[in-house]
């Protein structure tokens, strides 16, 4: 590799085709339409030999893709391509589709945009993930 950030907003194009998914939160809540209360767990006050985890944050069935079917969804107030398996595209450019001359900064991604959601876009949704995935298919 030539050092290129392909999943910044600071690359040119990727040369190939290059897709950023965010892996959601499963929901904290039974997604119907009137949600149950998440359980709450009680903190320990004597230190244990283990460390325990960090909790993640609440995740309301509304900003997640996870249990949502494939297809575009309204997640966490933006647009985003949902992929069925819990994940939101954030960025997506296929040369075969896209001139690099409009690759850039896009308010809504699908599996056919030419582009990537505002670092503030990224960091809505990024509340609500626990991974990301690069697939890359560039030389």
């Amino acid at each position: 590799g030539s050092g290129v950030r392909l999943h910044s907003s600071t690359s040119d194009m990727p040369m190939g085709t290059s897709r950023t998914w965010l892996q959601m939160n499963v929901a904290s809540t039974v997604c119907t339409s009137a949600p149950t209360a998440a359980p709450t767990f009680a903190p320990t006050f004597a230190p244990t030999a283990v460390p325990t985890p960090a909790p993640t944050e609440f995740t309301p069935c509304e900003v997640t893709c996870a249990g949502k079917p494939a297809g575009m969804q309204r997640i966490a107030g933006l647009n985003v391509y949902c992929d069925g398996l819990g994940r939101a595209l954030i960025q997506n450019a296929d040369p075969a589709t896209c001139d690099s001359s409009n690759y850039g900064t896009v308010t809504s991604v699908g599996v056919n945009t030419c582009g990537f959601l505002s670092e503030s876009a990224v960091r809505q949704l990024a509340r609500y993930s626990n991974g990301v995935i690069l697939q890359d298919e560039s030389e």
